[in-house]
């Protein structure tokens, strides 16, 4: 019994320490002027490295003694608690006492902590402008020991709100622990909000969430030595109306980033609040990401939306409704059009490549000129601008189409290891302003939706916006530019063509005025290295034959089938 009650004493030594540092708290603030703040500096003072040391041990010890120990705590004590009472009052009352103190010291520390999510995240709604380190760090000491008084600090603005460094060595490497201890702060964070959530109510966690969000984004790009940085924002200022933020999907960094890069940008006379479109089954139906982690939790509770992506008649329903509720919400959206993240791409020598963007097509769908991209987000532009136009709605829908850059060499899709002092980069593109009225020239019916001519006259809509998603994203991406020019750096350093041949392949391919060559050539770069050059040469001489786009087609449809199976494994 003692050995027993040594042992979980010691996962309870911080909360022990933190009740002891309230009785020298009061004296320690005596010696500090009123306008102070008592926040160790682990820099200056050995007892406060060791403090902090030791906070930085209760915040990662504290998720599994709350699993492992504090249930087991209590119902051990419950049941010594009726042996005492009905059995045998000698020994087990002797050991009583110290495990009901132990107990004690458990709810004390769950309110502590109850108590500290909520100052915090108040004191991070009035300080965003922190960096993570500070921050994050006054937030693990009020967790271990308490005693900062919020209401003192204040953090010096930044001077610009576009350029984020983290950089510490300019050496890129593989890591795989910057990715777990970001779990574990975005499980911290998601607990923040959902105790602020709970205690305070829906109006709070909707005024802190945002806040929280660009605190995590900076959080997550410090441990991984980034840098990030955000281009024409200046696009989007004083502008009024519904606004969809349209992006190519590369990374999960793409989701961590976003509330970061528009922090500061002001629309509707207020700031951006940007809300997701997010997958159910990976966000809500996953009990690790919405529970454990709690990110779908605290994303339900600040009102994003959950679209069931695996059935396509709930789908349909789904975006009708939310175009309704887009209307009568304040928020902003953010849709991934291509529905997934892109396929992480390498270089020969096996070093990470960034991602691609036509690889995110279907099994159903391997060829067609907009494969790469799900019809939903043009379906929900529609459905939009129908309900603002029976609405009477004057305002513009603006579609704001963004460009990422470099998340996927940070982290690229299915990896567990991210690299390190690596660039992202947002590239704000133009803004496209739909007006309400544009519905009357479309002939369409609502009364009548499903008759055949209705149906035609949607289809050729959602193929015109497809075109013009596809067309915005690939401007600002350069998609197409690149994979040129890694083409033919390609057939100039493997294969050994002379410029005369090259210029010939480039002037060719840019007469045939055809995205297939791009698909096909994007495709094969999300292939293992060993396949390219089989591939590569098969597309020269289609190109130098001036083949037909039905030969061309077919070796789109074969790079796709390979691609599909490399998937699978």
């Amino acid at each position: 019994m003692f050995l027993l009650f040594v042992i979980a004493s010691l996962f309870f030594l911080v909360p022990a320490l933190r009740l002891l540092f309230l009785f020298v708290w009061p004296v320690a603030e005596r010696f500090a002027s009123q306008d102070s703040v008592f926040v160790p500096d682990p820099q200056k003072s050995f007892l406060a490295k060791v403090g902090m040391g030791l906070a930085q041990y209760e915040y990662y010890l504290r998720p599994f003694r709350n699993v492992f120990i504090t249930w087991p705590l209590f119902l051990g004590t419950f049941g010594l608690l009726i042996c005492t009472v009905f059995y045998d009052p000698g020994e087990s009352g002797f050991w009583l006492a110290p495990w009901l103190v132990l107990c004690g010291v458990a709810l004390l520390q769950h309110r502590h902590r109850l108590i500290t999510d909520v100052r915090f995240s108040a004191f991070i709604a009035e300080e965003p402008e922190g960096s993570p380190e500070q921050t994050f760090g006054l937030y693990k000491w009020q967790m271990a020991f308490g005693g900062i008084a919020f209401d003192k600090i204040h953090f010096p603005k930044r001077e610009s709100h576009t350029a984020f460094n983290f950089h510490k060595t300019n050496r890129p490497e593989i890591k795989r622990k910057p990715l777990f201890v970001s779990l574990f702060d975005t499980a911290a964070l998601a607990g923040i909000a959902m105790h602020a959530y709970r205690v305070v109510g829906q109006n709070y966690i909707g005024n802190v969430f945002d806040a929280l969000a660009q605190l995590w984004g900076k959080l997550i790009l410090w441990h991984c030595q980034g840098e990030f940085n955000i281009k024409g924002l200046e696009n989007l200022e004083g502008k009024r109306g519904k606004f969809i933020f349209l992006f190519n999907h590369k990374s999960s960094f793409d989701f961590i980033l976003t509330n970061l890069a528009l922090a500061h940008v002001k629309i509707n006379g207020r700031f951006a609040r940007p809300r997701f479109i997010l997958a159910k089954d990976h966000f809500k139906d996953n009990q690790f990401l919405y529970k454990i982690i709690g990110m779908g939790q605290a994303c339900e509770a600040v009102g994003m939306f959950f679209i069931p992506r695996k059935n396509r008649k709930e789908g349909i329903q789904f975006l009708k409704d939310l175009s309704r509720h887009f209307i009568d919400c304040q928020d902003d959206m953010v849709i991934y059009p291509q529905g997934t993240r892109a396929d992480g791409n390498v270089s020969r020598a096996g070093k990470r490549w960034d991602a691609g963007y036509y690889t995110t097509f279907t099994k159903s769908d391997l060829v067609s000129p907009h494969s790469h991209l799900k019809k939903g987000p043009a379906h929900l532009i529609i459905d939009l601008l129908q309900n603002m136009a029976s609405d009477g709605y004057r305002d513009p829908l603006h579609l704001v189409f963004v460009g990422i850059k470099g998340a996927g060499t940070t982290w690229p899709k299915n990896a567990l290891s991210v690299q390190t002092e690596n660039d992202i980069q947002f590239d704000f593109g133009r803004v496209v302003s739909l007006d309400p009225a544009l519905v009357q020239d479309w002939g369409m019916d609502q009364e009548q939706p499903d008759e055949p001519k209705q149906q035609q006259i949607r289809k050729d809509l959602v193929q015109k916006f497809l075109a013009l998603i596809h067309g915005e994203l690939q401007e600002i991406l350069q998609v197409n530019d690149n994979l040129l020019q890694r083409y033919l750096t390609e057939l100039r350093g493997q294969f050994h063509y002379d410029e005369e041949k090259l210029d010939r392949i480039h002037k060719l391919i840019k007469e045939q005025k055809t995205e297939t060559i791009y698909m096909i050539l994007d495709r094969i770069y999300a292939l293992t290295p060993s396949k390219w050059n089989g591939y590569l040469s098969q597309l020269s001489q289609l190109i130098l034959e001036k083949s037909s786009e039905e030969r061309r087609t077919e070796l789109l449809k074969e790079v796709s089938e390979d691609l599909l199976a490399k998937k699978k494994k």
